[in-house]
């Protein structure tokens, strides 16, 4: 085993030891070099050089026999010989201590960049959190809202009302079932030649809508008409019936005048159903209604942010089986010929060049 030798009086370590004849002739020749490098006072180690003490040439040593005379030939041979040794091995010990520095500058950056993105996502999610329970908050609010408020043509609902609402369930589901069915078969047999199939479509569509507010409407559902301010009943029955139903999208009204008609509320809550149907399922997130009286004429313009149609779709959006969005192709059919009832006209645009729909209607 190679023993090991712990710094001590006695014994140092750091010195660059010479012998000569197997015999320690100076126990630190580092001195002899006069290097002035930072990491010359680390240097360890043996060299033999027998050459000091050749019989054939002369004596070099000191008086007290401790060293050697530095100006002699040999010495001053192995001090060159030594000198590029040293400093190529100070060369190698910066070298390395520099890696070793940038390796921990390394770490230190990935764990701060690590800790830098972790603290970022933690804020990233409590902003995310802080948004949720705004809105929640902003919900909680609009319904508390909602109840409190006495409506002109929609009430709060009660428990009784509940109750009917649930037991409409079965109705719901077989009007659906009529709605889809006339839809097939109309497809298969012609609706221009079989103009009852409308009809028949246009009801089921009609009872689908006034389950939504049956439960809700302060006036007699058996009317068949009642005579209200049209933009009133359109704004409430978006606002409180179908902002609820759709909320993904967010509904937006502007009146301006007012237009008191006599009109049967089925037809026109199947008209607005249909709107927000489709700008659903055309992905719109935003859907806006500006109801203008000009001269006795209600003038309703709808706009949405969804996918919209192509110069083509204008000409064949209103004709029955006719869709864009994977619908059935008879929610706008529907739509036009409940206008048309009223004595009205109805036509799409595009809202913008590249997104988004746009109706325009017009009721004496």
């Amino acid at each position: 085993m190679i023993p090991l030798f712990l710094k001590n009086k006695a014994y140092k370590s750091t010195q660059l030891r010479l012998y000569v004849r197997k015999k320690l002739a100076v126990e630190d020749f580092m001195p002899y070099l006069k290097n002035t490098q930072a990491f010359s006072n680390y240097i360890e180690g043996e060299i033999s050089f027998d050459v000091l003490d050749d019989n054939e040439l002369g004596d070099i040593a000191t008086s007290n026999r401790q060293g050697f005379a530095e100006d002699d030939e040999r010495v001053a041979l192995l001090i060159d010989l030594l000198k590029p040794i040293v400093t190529a091995l100070i060369a190698h010990r910066v070298k390395i201590g520099q890696k070793i520095r940038d390796e921990e500058n390394q770490i230190q950056a990935d764990t701060e960049a690590a800790l830098k993105v972790s603290e970022n996502e933690r804020k990233e999610l409590a902003v995310e959190k802080a948004v949720i329970e705004k809105k929640y908050e902003t919900a909680s609010v609009n319904i508390q809202k909602y109840k409190a408020q006495s409506h002109t043509i929609f009430n709060a609902i009660t428990e009784d009302q509940k109750t009917f609402s649930a037991k409409t369930h079965l109705v719901k589901t077989n009007a659906l079932t009529i709605r889809n069915n006339v839809t097939t078969l109309a497809r298969k047999i012609g609706i221009n030649n079989y103009r009852e199939l409308g009809a028949i479509s246009i009801a089921s569509d009609k009872i689908l809508s006034s389950l939504k507010y049956s439960a809700v409407a302060n006036f007699n559902i058996e009317d068949t008409f009642i005579t209200k301010d049209l933009f009133v009943f359109c704004d409430e029955y978006l606002m409180n019936i179908l902002q609820h139903q759709y909320y993904n999208i967010k509904i937006s009204t502007k009146i301006k005048g007012t237009h008191i008609m006599r009109l049967q509320p089925q037809n026109i809550s199947l008209m607005l159903d249909n709107f927000l149907s489709n700008s659903l399922k055309s992905h719109a997130k935003n859907i806006s209604f500006f109801m203008t009286d000009m001269a006795g004429m209600a003038h309703i313009e709808l706009l949405d942010d969804g996918d919209g149609f192509g110069d083509s779709d204008l000409d064949e959006i209103f004709d029955f089986g006719f869709s864009n969005t994977g619908g059935t192709g008879i929610g706008l059919y529907n739509v036009q010929s409940v206008v048309k009832k009223m004595k009205g006209t109805i036509c799409a645009e595009k809202a913008s060049a590249s997104v988004g729909a746009k109706f325009i209607i017009d009721i004496p």
